[in-house]
């Protein structure tokens, strides 16, 4: 699997891409999603703090069209929890992590495969030879 690891250009989306664990926020978070105004924002487009340069967010802002009910009021919590100490603004470039397989650990063939599956990269070259 593959997963984005957060740097400093601000190029993840917030709800569509894989940053925080194992699956994107819209998958994990559906009825959340929904209730967002911006989709396929950045996630520097979310954060809450004192200008650009703050390393740490002191806060989100997700966007909701209306109030969250009790009923979406756990999986607000969770998302909380995930977001929490998200640090913006390394001196990294946003980048790609390969993640491990869940049955067979992390192989260069099932790294392959997603980036196949998530980009179309049938035409790349060496293909074949995964």
């Amino acid at each position: 699997m593959v997963a984005f690891k957060v740097g400093n250009k601000g190029n993840i989306r917030f709800w569509e891409d894989t940053w925080r664990g194992e699956d994107a926020f819209i998958n994990r978070f559906p009825n959340l999603y929904k209730l967002s105004s911006l989709h396929n924002g950045k996630i520097s487009d979310f954060k809450v703090g004192q200008g650009a340069e703050s390393l740490l967010a002191c806060g989100w802002n997700f966007h909701f069209i209306r109030g969250i009910s009790d009923r979406e009021l756990d999986d607000m919590v969770e998302l909380l929890e995930c977001v929490t100490n998200v640090n913006l603004s390394l001196p990294l470039e946003d980048r790609r992590e390969c993640l491990p397989d869940k049955n067979e650990g992390f192989s260069c063939k099932s790294c392959f495969y997603k980036l196949q599956e998530v980009e179309g990269l049938a035409n790349f070259a060496p293909y074949h030879l995964v």
